[in-house]
């Protein structure tokens, strides 16, 4: 459209053309007066944007961003509204203070603080401080715990590949499938299942169905071992009874059988008595403190005359402390065998009492034992 003066002084308008028109040149300023002073290159409001581009905003706030995109380099985006949608980009600085939802590529420092919900992909991740509620799922990897703890309440934890100490697991299971579980302080309780393999160190109580079991050192102080296919050496039965020695050699030490006690001598004694009256005579003199006389033989035979004969643990004529005694004419006696032997008390003596005149031969099979 051309432009007319009717009255006036002409004054030249900026224009430049435009598909054959000439289109007037506008600037846009913002101020008061009518000086030119007084307009200071500013705008400092716009309503509305409809279209186009933003090249800079250096302050301010921006209230809606119907479409396009906002590039902050260098600051921070702070949302005091509604959410912000990041489609497509990357927040390369600064600090995001709520994602609500979306995915975080990459996170190379700083801390993620999650509540509640869960972190579903975790492709490499540095120190995660606190996990106050949901799960964390290792797909695959390995969780390395150098400090700290993990505290699991309830459920079960599948599969550790690598790990240093448990220190409580308060239900649920721990199946170990190679290596060696090392209880240092405490105890480990198995109320079922089996142990199929490793080395168990201390086991105060329970049974141990099948397998076997290697004792390199220690004792086995009670109890009962029901069944020993093969054993090497027992250094030490305290108590109890071993009620069958298929195969094997004592190589060295001592045998008790049925209460027999250990022999350190024995001895077959044989005396020939002759009495006018009344006579005591010794067979085996005292034994010694701690040490006592068993007897498993004695046999009377009566050779001249007629006697009562005894043969005693000490000198008392009645009681526990008679073996044999009898009243025999020539060519009578008596002979006993004492299965199991009787054994007398410690610091004992074995003698024989004649009452009467005769001749007798008398013969004691006996041992001292402590």
């Amino acid at each position: 459209m051309a432009v007319t003066i009717t009255e006036g002084t002409q004054t030249d308008i900026y224009s430049v053309a435009n598909a054959g028109t000439e289109v007037q040149v506008v600037k846009l300023d913002v101020g008061a007066g009518t000086a030119l002073s007084d307009f200071g290159g500013t705008i400092t409001a716009v309503a509305n944007i409809i279209k186009g581009t933003v090249t800079r905003v250096e302050g301010g706030t921006i209230g809606n961003i119907a479409g396009g995109s906002v590039v902050v380099t260098v600051g921070t985006f702070t949302n005091t509204g509604t959410n912000v949608h990041v489609s497509t980009g990357t927040i390369t600085a600064g600090t995001t203070d709520l994602l609500k939802a979306g995915t975080v590529t990459r996170l190379e420092g700083g801390s993620i603080v999650v509540t509640a919900g869960t972190i579903g992909d975790l492709d490499t991740v540095g120190t995660v401080g606190v996990v106050n509620a949901g799960s964390v799922v290792v797909t695959g990897g390995t969780t390395n715990i150098t400090t700290g703890s993990i505290v699991v309440t309830s459920g079960t934890i599948g599969d550790l590949d690598t790990v240093g100490t448990v220190g409580v697991v308060n239900a649920g299971s721990v199946v170990v499938t190679a290596g060696t579980v090392i209880a240092s302080n405490g105890s480990i309780i198995v109320k079922s299942g089996t142990l199929t393999t490793g080395t168990l160190q201390n086991l105060v109580s329970g049974t141990i169905n099948a397998g076997s079991v290697v004792l390199n050192s220690g004792t086995v102080t009670t109890g009962s071992l029901t069944n020993l296919a093969t054993l090497g050496t027992i250094q030490n039965v305290n108590a109890g009874t071993i009620t069958a020695l298929g195969l094997g050699t004592i190589s060295t030490g001592t045998l008790t059988r049925n209460a027999y006690r250990p022999v350190n001598q024995a001895t077959s004694f044989g005396t020939v008595g002759t009495a006018s009256g009344s006579l005591f005579g010794t067979i085996s003199g005292t034994s010694g403190g701690g040490t006592a006389h068993l007897v498993s033989n004695v046999d009377i035979v009566q050779v001249t005359g007629t006697s009562e004969i005894l043969v005693l643990y000490g000198s008392a004529l009645t009681g526990g402390s008679v073996l044999t005694q009898g009243a025999f004419a020539p060519g009578g006696g008596i002979s006993k065998t004492f299965n199991p032997p009787v054994e007398s008390g410690t610091n004992s003596e074995i003698i024989y009492h004649f009452v009467g005149a005769g001749t007798a031969r008398i013969t004691v099979g006996y041992w001292k034992t402590v």
